[in-house]
């Protein structure tokens, strides 16, 4: 799954290797956001199963329920960053969702997983280490 990737983007003259995964893998042919535009509303969706209630990711933001110093004192900080991300994750054990993410529920049962995107989207899928070890 790529974030503002258009499917005619994906083609086997421009990009090749991603046209042979679209062939031989997964297309959603008919997909729709939960959230329209904000990017780690619709991956936490992904990531867990659950929707936006059950998470609480909403617009590139959560509650977290106390001031976050790394977004200026905010109790609902946006997930875009590395050091929100980084203390949100602290106060929260490491899963600041509170959910198994896919690639988690892979990597358990010994499949070799990759994320690759900006922070926010990717730091669901790989929850909670990777802030510490971003190649997870």
């Amino acid at each position: 799954m790529a974030d503002g990737l258009r499917p005619t983007s994906v083609n086997a003259e421009d990009t090749p290797n991603l046209h042979q995964i679209q062939q031989e893998g997964v297309q959603f042919a008919n997909s729709h956001s939960l959230f329209p535009t904000f990017t780690t509303s619709n991956a936490s969706a992904i990531a867990t199963g659950h929707y936006l209630g059950d998470t609480g990711d909403f617009s590139n933001t959560i509650d977290v329920g106390v001031p976050v110093k790394a977004a200026n004192g905010s109790r609902v900080p946006f997930l875009e960053n590395n050091a929100v991300l980084e203390e949100i994750n602290e106060r929260f054990n490491g899963n600041y969702l509170g959910e198994e993410s896919l690639l988690e529920i892979a990597r358990a049962a010994g499949f070799s997983t990759a994320a690759v995107g900006k922070v926010g989207p990717v730091s669901i899928q790989v929850l909670p280490n990777v802030l510490e070890n971003p190649l997870l």
